[in-house]
């Protein structure tokens, strides 16, 4: 029973992980407002422009002064770079894996770092080419069409 009632509280302790997503958006007079995508509504679309979430720097924006909006998961670049880092160093140390009579040891290891430094720029290379380009032009019709969408890009904290 005591093991129970310390599971169930230390359950309600857990905090939901939300999905942070940072956006650019371009207004249609040229400026971009970099941040992390708050809230979307048909009255305003909301940036948050610090990286700590709870804090209330927030820019709001008319829809129909948006040109166009990007997306991409937060972390994403970073989490490319290190998969592509092992998976370099990997290939780098097996390539060297084949049988010489000739003391290689550091010739082996150059080889691997240089594999692994190659896996973390093309790890990071193709990560940041998922960014989402929602193409509004100032119309509210188009931003209508791509709410759900952006709301689904949005996070919450409740308190």
């Amino acid at each position: 029973m005591v093991l129970s009632i310390s599971y169930s509280a230390y359950a309600q302790e857990q905090k939901v992980k939300v999905k942070v997503y940072k956006v650019w958006v371009e207004k249609i007079d040229g400026a971009i407002v970099k941040g992390f995508l708050h809230s979307a509504t048909m009255e305003s679309f909301i940036v948050n422009t610090d990286k700590d979430l709870d804090a209330p720097n927030h820019i709001t924006i008319e829809p129909k002064r948006i040109s166009k909006v990007t997306v991409r998961r937060k972390g994403k670049v970073l989490v490319g770079a290190a998969v592509g880092l092992i998976a370099g160093t990997v290939a780098g140390g097996l390539v060297n894996q084949e049988g010489s009579l000739v003391d290689t040891t550091g010739i082996n290891s150059l080889t691997g770092a240089t594999m692994g430094l190659l896996g973390t720029g093309l790890g990071a290379l193709i990560t940041s080419a998922g960014k989402k380009t929602i193409v509004i032009y100032s119309s509210l019709d188009l931003y209508r069409e791509h709410l759900e969408k952006l709301q689904a890009y949005s996070y919450v904290i409740e308190k």
